[in-house]
């Protein structure tokens, strides 16, 4: 059974339509695109909002900090979306 429950939660990580659906269609985008960093390549996602921000290793990923929506960043540099 545990070899079970942890197949369907690892395909539910990776389903776009379950990570977007976890709450309200106010942070339906929040969700979708922590979600895309999460799975994709990351330089790519940085590249669908900015042409000049460089992506770095240590960067990481955060949803509905602060009442911003998405920040990406290493404490040196960060994107907010």
């Amino acid at each position: 059974m545990n070899d079970m429950l942890a197949k369907v939660i690892s395909d539910l990580k990776v389903d776009p339509l379950f990570n977007i659906s976890l709450s309200s269609k106010e942070l339906f985008h929040s969700n979708f695109w922590k979600w895309m960093w999460e799975v994709l390549d990351k330089k790519m996602v940085i590249s669908l909002f900015s042409d000049t921000f460089i992506y770095e290793e240590d960067m990481i990923c955060e949803r509905e900090k602060s009442h911003i929506d998405l920040m990406i960043g290493n404490g040196k540099r960060t994107l907010y979306i």
